[in-house]
């Protein structure tokens, strides 16, 4: 009978066998042995993937989003990247929407930019960024475009992104997301699905739902709070594009709240959202690589 059950036959079965061959056991008495001695029916295990390996970053970081290249503000991206590496900072973590890929936009491409110009301004920027820290790149809404007029192709986003990103130094994902550990804090670095009109709020649900500070792009808004307990950060990373650059903001006005330019620095576990409203004053601290190390 446990050669049976080991085969995955069912009680009722092991009880009819019992029968035909003379053996006094009802289908009851079969149950009550399976849980008594452990023998129960074998349930397969499931042959399909587990999504639980995205990346994961120990350490301080910089973090952009929605640098939506070509379109992106070079000096922005320059001025914080610069901050950072007076700070110490090794790792840059891209949260989504390098690429604009408006080569493949469903909702009007802008005139004179093909894909193979784009894929070269986004190469340049890899290249230019891995030369100073570890790039951790996750996947935006906009880096799957492609992947829309080639839906049965079977590829993933990452074959997409390394048309143009690629190397020991920069780390691709297919994920949307992200884990940091800095200073003893985990922080979940996100291009979620969802968008809203209020900065933070996408970030506030994140932090409730998964337990853990939040950065989320994709939004295009800026602003950093706390969640309820006081414990977890919630913020909204601003853009890396230059808002003049994205034609369908520019040309055809809405009441959507303005795209608000920022990045974030994490130190020792502590966020420093960064505007240029503010980068100034960080600029002016004098913290340089040598000063913090110590």
């Amino acid at each position: 009978m446990q050669e049976w059950t080991e085969q995955g036959i069912d009680s009722a079965t092991i009880a009819k066998r019992c029968q035909e061959r003379g053996i006094a056991r009802s289908q009851k008495s079969i149950m009550r042995m399976q849980a008594r001695k452990g023998w129960h029916a074998q349930i397969p295990t499931a042959s399909t993937p587990r999504f639980d390996r995205p990346l994961a970053i120990e350490g301080d970081a910089l973090v952009w989003a929605d640098v939506h290249g070509p379109f992106h503000d070079a000096e922005w991206m320059n001025r914080t990247a610069d901050l950072a590496l007076r700070w110490g900072i090794d790792n840059l973590v891209i949260a989504g929407d390098l690429a604009d890929f408006n080569a493949f936009s469903h909702y009007g491409r802008q005139v004179g930019i093909d894909a193979d110009a784009e894929i070269e301004t986004l190469g340049r920027i890899v290249d230019a960024v891995c030369a100073s820290f570890q790039v951790w790149y996750v996947a935006g809404n906009h880096d799957v475009r492609p992947l829309r007029m080639l839906a049965h192709a079977g590829l993933s986003v990452s074959t997409i992104m390394r048309l143009f990103a690629g190397g020991p130094r920069c780390h691709l994902s297919d994920y949307h997301w992200c884990d940091l550990t800095s200073g003893g804090r985990r922080y979940r670095i996100e291009h979620p699905r969802n968008a809203s009109v209020l900065p933070t709020r996408v970030a506030q649900g994140l932090v409730t739902k998964y337990r853990c500070s939040v950065i989320a792009g994709h939004g295009h808004l800026w602003g950093i709070t706390r969640d309820a307990s006081g414990q977890d950060w919630a913020i909204d990373s601003g853009i890396c594009a230059d808002p003049l650059r994205i034609g369908y903001a520019q040309q055809e006005h809405s009441t959507r709240p303005a795209m608000c330019q920022g990045a974030v620095i994490i130190r020792d576990g502590v966020p420093v959202l960064l505007g240029p409203e503010n980068i100034a004053f960080y600029e002016s601290i004098g913290l340089d690589k040598k000063t913090y190390r110590s």
